[in-house]
């Protein structure tokens, strides 16, 4: 799917982005992209800092 075609799913109808996190999972070749995202599904984005995440290949 595009994006634009995930950032169309009423996400909003399912949940409130003034009471839930939105936790949320991109490849960094296409942080613009899940901005997008983010932002049409109402919810804001906010820095990750004290968040360690660790890749296990």
């Amino acid at each position: 799917m595009k994006a634009e075609d995930i950032a169309r799913i009423p996400v909003w109808q399912l949940a409130n982005p003034e009471s839930c996190l939105l936790a949320m999972w991109w490849v960094p070749t296409q942080p613009e992209e899940a901005l997008l995202v983010v932002k049409a599904w109402g919810f804001r984005a906010d820095d990750h800092e004290g968040l360690h995440m660790e890749t296990m290949w």
